[in-house]
């Protein structure tokens, strides 16, 4: 049996990745512990149901983000679905967060261009070394 290891970059044999996976229910300020303190121990956090329910509070999480990371740490969202009805709660919205100790670097959004997965999935490209890296971030909740 051949030693697949010896095959890659030392660099990816030698990463131990820390990754989160979070479904916040609706991204409050109550979460700014998911920015300073689960993000900060993980290399990689995706969280889902953001639920924002406008642009700027896209803006103050992304400035949070800025904060805790001093502008190193990387930040994607895709917007949840907006109900037509005001009242109504916004649905899905994701975001992938990178932080600056992961070795992940070069990280690009990859725009999908599916209606159904408005609001449910988000795709970032990255390298480690060489080798390319896809996260996939995604909502996918039961329909009854």
């Amino acid at each position: 049996m051949q030693n697949y290891l010896s095959e890659l970059p030392q660099e990816i044999v030698d990463w131990d990745p820390r990754l989160i996976s979070i479904n916040t229910n609706g991204f409050t300020n109550s979460h700014r512990y998911i920015l300073s303190q689960l993000s900060s121990s993980h290399d990689v956090t995706f969280v889902q149901e953001t639920r924002f329910r406008t642009s700027s509070l896209h803006d103050k999480v992304a400035y949070h983000w800025n904060r805790i990371t001093n502008h190193e740490g990387l930040l994607f969202f895709e917007p949840p679905l907006y109900p037509d009805v005001p009242t109504s709660p916004a649905t899905g919205g994701l975001a992938t967060l990178i932080h600056p100790h992961s070795p992940l670097k070069d990280a690009t959004e990859f725009p999908h261009e599916n209606p159904t997965l408005r609001g449910r999935y988000l795709q970032i490209r990255c390298t480690l070394g060489a080798l390319t890296i896809v996260l996939h971030n995604v909502y996918a909740p039961v329909v009854k």
